[in-house]
Order: C-alpha cells, then structure tokens, then sequence
C-alpha cells in the first residue's frame, strides 16, 4: 500500500503547516489548527475502489487539533457524500445539525460533507488512529432525509451488523493488497450494502440488513485469510472452513456462487504471488525451487507445471522475459500484471 510519513524531516510547525496544506486541496477540504505543544508523527493511507473511498490515519505522539469544514470550504469542493468516522485511538469530536458526539476507542459516527460540521481530535500519546470512509450520498438506497438525523450521533459498533462494518473496515484498511482490482466493484457494492444495513439499523427500518451481505462479508474474510496464509503449506479448504467456523459444504457455496472453488482460489493466489516475486528485481537470484516452496508448493517441477497451465510459459521463461524487456509491457500481455486496489496518500480529512 503507497503511504505517506510526515515528521521524521520536518520540524513541528512544518508538518502541522504541510498537513493543512494538504487538507484544504483535498476533494473534501477541510481546515484545522494544533494546540498546544505537539510531538506529531502522521501516516495517511488512501484506498480508492470505485466510489467509495477509505481514509486511514494514525498518528505517534501527543496532539490536539481542531477541525471544521466551512460553507466557503464547501462552495470550493463538495464530494456530496457521508464520511464514516471509526475511532480506533484517542478521542474525536464532531458537530452537525445542533448535534454533538466525543467518539472514544472503537465507536463510530458519520456526517454529511455539503453541510458544515466542527470538532478535534486528541491523542494524549502514543498511537492513535482514524479511519475515514467516505460513500456517495447517491449510491445508497436509504432515504437522504432519514439519514440527516444520524449525522453527528453514535452509531452501533460492539455487536449486529455494526460490529460486522466495524470488523470489515479494519479489515479492508489492513488487508488492502489482498484485494485484486478486478474485485473492487465488487467490494465497493458490498460496503455500500453494508452501510445502507448499518442506517437501517440506527433508523430501526424493517428488513434494514439486504439478505447477501453477510455473504459478501465473510466471502472478504475468507478471500483476506488465505492471502495471510498463503506460505502456510498447511493452507486447505479446510483449514480456512474451520477458521471461520463453517461447514466445509457452506465454505463452497460461498465460492461457488461467485464462479469459484475454494481450491482454485487457493492456488491462484498462490501462482499471482509467485509471479510478482518472479518479476521482483530485487529477488532476480532467488531459486525458482524456493520461491515455489515460500508459497505452498511442494517442488519447483510442481510451481512449473501449474504456473504453465496458468501463464501459458514456465516460471524460468516468464523471469528472462520479464528482464529482457524494458517495460515488461509483452509480458504483462500474456500473464497479466499485479492486482491490487487503487491506493496512495491523497485525503487527509479528518
């Protein structure tokens, strides 16, 4: 995931002067000001899948800020969107429509960006983090005029459908890369679903929770799970229904009604991986024999004989290939390129 670190070059004031810049240029600009005397480190992630966009900051050290989004600020840009806000350190305030909420570890809130809103953040030390999600007012099927009397309201985090959003946010942050580009209409749809769920929730609206979001859901944990044990040569369907506490018979359904097989996907995550390493300058020495074992396979022969199948050349043809060309562009042609959603440093609303 691309990234940004602000504070290890710069002095105080410089970072806190670079973080403003910054915000007022983003598509939601948003004002701030520190107080006090601040020791501030600040990473800032961005994943972009399709309209819906996720903001993650986190901080080191100790600061105040405070925060307001204006109407001059507005008329500048406007997303026409809500921002999910999930407190995961330190404390963050925020006020929209007359209504106050202090959001503290692991609660959530939300406010509507083409309407003003104030409030800070504080972290007394140590790490702290936000994360931001940002969905189209237009892409949700709860009613605009309901909605407003969420903004600036806790929303339910700790169990339902709330811990379920609260699970796959974290999740969707952490486990980004995991993630290939082809699935990010896919997940963008699914985080849609599950937020419209999670208003109607709050709203307490009949039938609130669409019927395939649990589904879509666990289908992301799973598809995140094997990517994180991908090395592990134990990694069966098995292994992954009973980490989930399914039956075997529900993991396949899960899959099936994507087109999939459990297995299938297992092996080509597998065989994507191998061909990033194989493609890696700096593993260019790397044995094919290992970097087949590194990610489950019994033997070179075994990587070599599927990776064939896959990429339509042997591992050892598609690495001379690939470094023979300037660009890698023919053999992106024939095997494919690397997967992965959007990401980089471009929103630091807070």
């Amino acid at each position: 995931m691309a990234d940004a670190v602000v504070g290890s070059d710069l002095l105080p004031a410089e970072r806190f002067e670079r973080l403003r810049d910054e915000s007022l240029r983003a598509r939601e600009p948003i004002d701030f000001r520190f107080f006090g005397a601040c020791d501030l480190a600040v990473r800032v992630d961005l994943i972009d899948f399709g309209p819906v966009t996720m903001t993650s900051l986190t901080t080191a050290g100790r600061f105040a800020m405070d925060v307001a989004r204006t109407s001059a600020l507005i008329r500048q840009s406007d997303p026409e969107a809500y921002r999910l806000l999930l407190n995961l350190g330190g404390r963050t305030a925020l006020s929209q429509d007359r209504q106050d909420i202090i959001l503290g570890p692991g609660e959530m809130a939300f406010y509507d960006t083409s309407r003003p809103h104030h409030g800070w953040r504080r972290v007394d030390g140590g790490a702290g983090r936000l994360l931001m999600l940002s969905v189209p007012r237009s892409v949700l099927a709860t009613r605009a005029d309901a909605v407003r009397s969420l903004t600036a309201t806790r929303l339910p985090s700790s169990s339902g459908i709330g811990r379920l959003a609260t699970l796959m946010l974290r999740q969707i942050v952490d486990d980004s890369d995991a993630f290939p580009a082809s699935e990010a209409a896919r997940l963008s749809a699914t985080v849609v679903n599950l937020i419209d769920a999670l208003l109607g929730h709050a709203l307490n609206v009949p039938d609130g929770v669409p019927p395939d979001v649990g589904r879509q859901i666990l289908l992301t944990r799973v598809q995140a799970f094997i990517d994180r044990h991908l090395e592990d040569a134990r990694l069966t369907p098995a292994m992954v229904a009973a980490a989930h506490h399914i039956a075997p018979r529900t993991l396949d359904r899960l899959f099936s009604a994507q087109g999939l097989t459990v297995a299938g996907w297992i092996r080509h995550r597998r065989l994507e991986r191998c061909r990033q390493d194989l493609v890696d300058p700096a593993q260019a020495h790397v044995p094919i024999y290992a970097i087949a074992m590194r990610f489950g396979f019994a033997d070179g022969p075994h990587l070599t004989r599927t990776f064939t199948a896959a990429y339509g050349m042997p591992p050892r043809a598609y690495r001379r290939e690939w470094q023979q060309s300037e660009t890698g562009a023919d053999v992106q042609a024939r095997g494919g390129h690397r997967h992965g959603l959007k990401s980089g440093h471009q929103d630091t609303g807070i």
